[in-house]
C-alpha cells in the first residue's frame, strides 16, 4: 500500500493528485510508476502415476468385448456418477491416507514444505545457467483431487469453463502443473489511486508489453514439452491438457502465435509486485534514497 499511503498525503506525481483533488505536498513522478512483477503462466499436464500396474491389469478390460455396447455405455455412465457422487468423500479418504502415512512414515504430502516442492531454474538463452531468467514451479494434484485443484485456480482467476475442464482431466487422471515465470521481466506497469481512502488502489501489470518476454515465456514452453517428451516423464504418459479458448483457438494449435495468445491470456501474477517506490538519487525516476528516506520530506521512510 505504500504508493497509496504516499499518494493520499500529497506525495506523488503533481498532475495525478491534482486530477484527483488531492493537495500537492510534494512532486515525485515516480510514485506508483516501475511497477514490476514476475508474471506466470500456467501449463497443466494430465499423467498416470500408476501406469504399469493398469497394465498389468489389461486382459481384465478385454472382458468389455464380449459385452454389447449398449451395456459397456451403461456401466461408464454408472461408474462416473458414483465418481462425481462420492468425489468428496474420495478427497476425504485421500486426505485421511496422507496423515496416515505422515504420522507413520514421515513421508508423503504432508512432510513437503508445500505445493511447490519442486522448482528449476532455466535459462532460456541457453548462454549461463547461473543467470536464469525462467524459475519452473511444479504443483501436483493427485487423481479425484477436484476441490483443492478449482480453489488454487480461481486463485489465478482462470474462467470456469477452464476450471471445469481441468476437474474433469482430474477425474480420471493426476493433474501436474507446469509453471514457468519470468524472473526478469522488461514490461512494467503502474499503481494509481483516487482520493477516497477506502477505495482500493488501481493496478495496472501491463504484463507482456515489451515482446522480449513473450518470446522468452515461450521458449519455456518449448523447454517443458522437451521435458515432457523425455523417457523419465513418457512413462507416466504425461500430456498436456488443451484449455478450450474461443480467441486463441482460431489459431493453428501448439504454433508460436497459439501459444503467445495463450500465454497472454492465460498468465498471472505470483505477487511478487515490487518497484513503486524506487530507491535512487534522482527525484524524477525514484522515490527514496539509499536511506529508504523519501525524497522531499523529513524523517519519513518507506
Amino acid at each position: 500500500n505504500t504508493p497509496q499511503l504516499l499518494f493520499q498525503s500529497g506525495i506523488g506525481d503533481e498532475q495525478l493528485l491534482k486530477n484527483e483533488n488531492i493537495d500537492v505536498k510534494v512532486n515525485l513522478p515516480s510514485v506508483g510508476k516501475y511497477l514490476y512483477d514476475h508474471p506466470m503462466f500456467i501449463l497443466p499436464v494430465q499423467m498416470d502415476r500408476h501406469k504399469g500396474e493398469r497394465r498389468k491389469n489389461s486382459k481384465n478390460l478385454n472382458l468389455e468385448s464380449q459385452a454389447s455396447g449398449e451395456q459397456i455405455e451403461q456401466a461408464r455412465l454408472e461408474t462416473r456418477s458414483l465418481d462425481q457422487d462420492n468425489n468428496t468423500q474420495m478427497q476425504e479418504l485421500g486426505l485421511l491416507n496422507e496423515v496416515y502415512t505422515y504420522m507413520t512414515k514421515k513421508s508423503g504430502s504432508l512432510a513437503g514444505i508445500g505445493l511447490a516442492d519442486y522448482i528449476t531454474f532455466l535459462d532460456t538463452t541457453e548462454k549461463n545457467p547461473q543467470d536464469p531468467d525462467i524459475e519452473l514451479v511444479h504443483f501436483f494434484f493427485t487423481k479425484a483431487d477436484g476441490a483443492p485443484l478449482a480453489t488454487m485456480m480461481n486463485f489465478m482467476n482462470w474462467r470456469k469453463p477452464m476450471i471445469d475442464t481441468l476437474v474433469s482431466s482430474n477425474q480420471d487422471h493426476d493433474t501436474f502443473m507446469f509453471m514457468p515465470m519470468l524472473l526478469k521481466p522488461k514490461s512494467h506497469g503502474n499503481i494509481t489511486i483516487s482520493k477516497d481512502v477506502h477505495s482500493r488502489p488501481k493496478i495496472y501489470f501491463n504484463y507482456f508489453d515489451k515482446d522480449e518476454d513473450l518470446i522468452v515465456s515461450l521458449k519455456s514452453i518449448r523447454i517443458i514439452q522437451k521435458m515432457i517428451d523425455t523417457k523419465s516423464f513418457k512413462k507416466y504418459d504425461m500430456r498436456i491438457i488443451r484449455i478450450a479458448d474461443p480467441v486463441c483457438d482460431t489459431l493453428t494449435y501448439d504454433s508460436d502465435m497459439y501459444w503467445k495468445c495463450t500465454i497472454k491470456r492465460r498468465s498471472s501474477s505470483y505477487y511478487h509486485l515490487s518497484s513503486t517506490a524506487r530507491m535512487g538519487d534522482n527525484m524524477l525516476s525514484s522515490v527514496v534514497n539509499y536511506k529508504l528516506q523519501v525524497h522531499g520530506v523529513s524523517n519519513v521512510r518507506v
